[in-house]
């Protein structure tokens, strides 16, 4: 997963930059460096944990503390993972 996958991962599931961070157990400020501009060169690839927890929120996996209103039936994803390029963990 490069840093605009998970940007777009992040948008699609509608958190903001705070509830993302919160969701990661981090701060604001390394989900900002995550998704900086792709020209920027990042000197380190994003954590497999990191990529493991956002492959799982993208398949619909949501944990009791997920922000904002819990849906019984989560919407179908627009662009399953499956064709993003190279998001290995």
């Amino acid at each position: 997963m490069n840093n605009m996958q998970f940007k777009e991962a992040r948008e699609m599931l509608g958190l903001s930059v705070i509830e993302m961070a919160e969701m990661l157990d981090t701060d604001e400020h390394t989900i900002s460096q995550i998704e900086s501009d792709p020209g920027v060169i990042q000197h380190q690839a994003l954590a497999p944990r990191i990529v493991r927890l956002m492959n799982a929120y993208i398949d619909g996996h949501r944990p009791d503390d997920w922000p904002g209103e819990l849906l019984d039936d989560w919407p179908e994803v627009d662009t399953p993972r499956d064709d993003w390029p190279a998001m290995d963990t």
